[in-house]
């Protein structure tokens, strides 16, 4: 092991630090810290590690929460101001250096709850040496699973709902190399809904877990071979396979499966800092989910047109649609980059990406079309900067704010809004 003394911290949440000629990325290093670490990654200019043990210690690092904390939220060890305060300081060099933009003015909105606010959560699973199955995560940056009891993430309705799928797997024995994972998703007022998936064909009890609190349950056959939860086919549905929230007054649907937002507290957030560039015109929400956004901006439109992949989310939206009486919104299952002929002049565009950021296309047709406003919320701050580096050739940005959808990872949510410059 090394020793490196870590001067801040960068994008992806690790601290920075050199050995030699050799820059080192230290996961669970902070600033001004002295820390051994566990090389997980050695290349000519740069070396990736883990924090082995910490020499001289931060006045920001505090005690984890959870002894997993490392596979789930390594920020769990710097304090909740300094995490937001880093936040901030990452964004603004990420979007200097990628996308050429000084932002001395960037602000994080953020909620006082660091924990509990989770309303997914995925779990692989994990058999000790006397046969009791556990929920588990990977060690980071390893294959090597880790068994965890309750998740500090999670709200308490996946808690204890996860506590009752492991006592209803064990009370059945269902062989661990039947099991591949399971989601447990929660609405915020008490209930849950959980899916299963197995790579065995079998008959499960399922009903046994529904409660006043849970429910719906689905069981998945999923290929072996797939890393990923993907389901291959549904084997039981018994109770809701929904969930339901209400945003800004719109009653939202949606499955165990299809994109919704982690943390709908800060999401609303989010909606109200949009909702002033929505004056009775046309939007176009691309990559839509179940319309978390557009829906929820409805009624200061004059007509709204969900553009989303996923078959499941295209038709929760559509009956989002009719279960709060929209009549000025549609929903269409595509890819945004097989639907550009939504994007106008006359429209305002919104989009909420992937990671990976806007598909080429997309950002060719709105540079073409140059429509009056583009609103780009994104959970990758990386790719957003490399798009807008594309888009403030023609477009200036009019409003931008960091938010804290993420509390205690090093994860980072932004939304901008830009309007066609004169």
């Amino acid at each position: 092991m090394s020793q490196v003394k870590i001067e801040k911290l960068v994008f992806g949440g690790q601290g920075l630090g050199r050995v030699g000629e050799r820059v080192v990325f230290v996961t669970g290093g902070y600033p001004g810290e002295i820390v051994e670490f566990q090389a997980t990654k050695q290349k000519k200019n740069f070396i990736e590690g883990v924090v082995a043990n910490v020499i001289e210690s931060s006045p920001d690092r505090v005690a984890p929460v959870d002894d997993h904390f490392m596979s789930c939220s390594p920020w769990q060890t710097l304090t909740y101001e300094a995490e937001n305060k880093w936040k901030v300081e990452i964004a603004k060099e990420t979007y200097q250096r990628i996308a050429k933009l000084d932002l001395p003015d960037l602000t994080i909105e953020s909620l006082p709850e660091e924990y509990h606010y989770r309303n997914k959560m995925e779990y692989n699973f994990f058999i000790d040496d006397k046969e009791i199955l556990h929920f588990a995560f990977h060690d980071r940056g390893t294959h090597h699973l880790r068994p965890i009891g309750e998740c500090a993430l999670a709200s308490r309705e996946i808690n204890e709902a996860g506590e009752r799928v492991l006592q209803f797997l064990n009370k059945h024995k269902v062989p661990r190399r039947s099991l591949k994972s399971a989601i447990i998703r929660s609405d915020g007022a008490g209930h849950s809904a959980i899916a299963l998936f197995i790579k065995d064909k079998m008959e499960l009890p399922a009903g046994e877990l529904l409660s006043e609190k849970t429910l719906g349950v689905q069981v998945y056959l999923s290929d072996y071979r797939s890393p990923a939860s993907v389901p291959t086919e549904l084997l039981q549905s018994v109770g809701q396979n929904y969930l339901e929230i209400t945003i800004r007054g719109v009653k939202l649907r949606f499955g165990l499966l299809s994109f919704f937002q982690i943390n709908p507290p800060i999401f609303e957030k989010v909606i109200e800092a949009i909702r002033p560039f929505i004056t009775n015109e046309k939007i176009v929400d691309y990559y839509s989910g179940v319309g978390a956004i557009g829906l929820a901006l409805a009624r200061d439109a004059q007509l709204v047109t969900l553009v989303e992949e996923n078959k499941e989310a295209v038709e929760l939206a559509k009956g989002n649609i009719a279960s709060n009486s929209i009549t000025n919104a549609n929903a269409y299952q595509a890819r945004a980059e097989a639907s550009l002929d939504y994007i106008t002049s006359d429209s305002t565009v919104i989009v909420d990406p992937p990671r990976i950021g806007l598909h080429p296309d997309v950002l060719t047709k709105l540079l073409n079309e140059k429509p009056k406003h583009i609103v780009y919320l994104s959970c990758g701050i990386d790719t957003q900067a490399r798009d807008l580096l594309a888009l403030t050739a023609s477009f200036k940005l009019v409003f931008w704010q960091v938010y804290n959808f993420f509390p205690r990872t090093p994860h980072i949510e932004s939304l901008c809004v830009l309007e066609l410059k004169a």
